[in-house]
């Protein structure tokens, strides 16, 4: 629900039990440490279970649709997703 303008990010991933949390933030200095007054957005992750584990952390943007893309992220044999929705 929140607009992501044109731009460079950083993104972050909170690991948890029943889903995962994908963290948008405006701070992208290399090595900084993370600061939650940069964050942008917050997105709740559902979470899959992969038929194969992944030996390296994966991530991914798939194409839904003409307006629509999917961020997958894949790690052993968790596998969490997100939409991403372009603005009309």
């Amino acid at each position: 629900g929140t607009e992501i303008p044109l731009g460079a990010y950083t993104v972050y991933l909170i690991p948890g039990g029943k889903h995962w949390t994908l963290i948008v933030s405006r701070n992208v200095t290399p090595g900084a440490p993370y600061n939650s007054a940069q964050d942008l957005a917050h997105a709740q992750m559902d979470l899959g279970e992969l038929p194969d584990p992944v030996a390296q952390l994966q991530l991914s943007f798939a194409h839904m649709s003409a307006k629509q893309c999917s961020l997958r992220v894949y790690y052993q044999k968790t596998g969490a997703f997100t939409d991403f929705l372009e603005k009309n």
